[in-house]
């Protein structure tokens, strides 16, 4: 039983030691200076039309566009470690604005380096259809991805300071217009050129 129980406290003191050594650091390791969701739709070209067709061409051309469907990310960070970065793992995570429920994430690993104190711009664009596994839920609706389109663009901002949404600033007597939804960037995951790496 003494063996047993010398047993139990060797595991468990081992455990312990393992998890603080592994447990993730409380300081910043990335900044997320700017970043961006949006629709990669293709410019339109020639605007030729008389005024009556205006409007009904606009609309179509906006429609039939090349690469409509289509959506791009791109972030501007910033490593504030003494680590080079190897990969770093960013994605979205797109809150109702009323019920504050997550009806969507999206997730993108960039295999970029990122030296220490570097600041770098990261982007790509995901074509329709694509990517469904980098989503949650997998593979979402075209009506999902077009409402998406419509998160934080009014009255709600992502505040790196606090690191949390916050209300825009309304100048006295004007009322604010509500958020259909909220964007949020996330840091998922960060992989060091020395092997370590870094999850919340």
């Amino acid at each position: 039983m003494r063996r047993l129980t010398f047993l139990l406290a060797c595991t468990a003191l081992l455990a312990a030691n393992a998890a603080a050594q592994t447990a993730p650091a409380k300081e910043a390791v990335l900044e997320i200076h700017r970043f961006g969701w949006f629709e990669a739709t293709a410019p339109m070209a020639d605007r030729s039309d008389t005024a009556y067709q205006v409007l009904a061409t606009l609309k179509w051309r906006q429609e039939h566009a090349a690469g409509r469907g289509d959506y791009g990310v791109a972030f501007v960070v910033k490593n504030v470690t003494r680590k080079p970065i190897k990969s770093v793992s960013l994605g979205f995570v797109f809150r109702d604005a009323a019920t504050g429920r997550v009806f969507l994430t999206y997730n993108r690993r960039f295999d970029e380096r990122i030296g220490p104190g570097e600041k770098r711009a990261l982007s790509h664009t995901i074509k329709k259809g694509e990517e469904p596994d980098s989503f949650s839920p997998a593979a979402p609706s075209a009506a999902l991805l077009e409402y998406t389109r419509s998160c934080g663009d009014r009255s709600v901002y992502f505040d790196p300071k606090s690191g949390k949404l916050v209300e825009r600033k309304v100048r006295e007597g004007e009322k604010s217009i509500p958020d259909f939804c909220s964007i949020q960037p996330a840091v998922t995951r960060i992989v060091y050129e020395d092997g370590t790496f870094w999850q919340p």
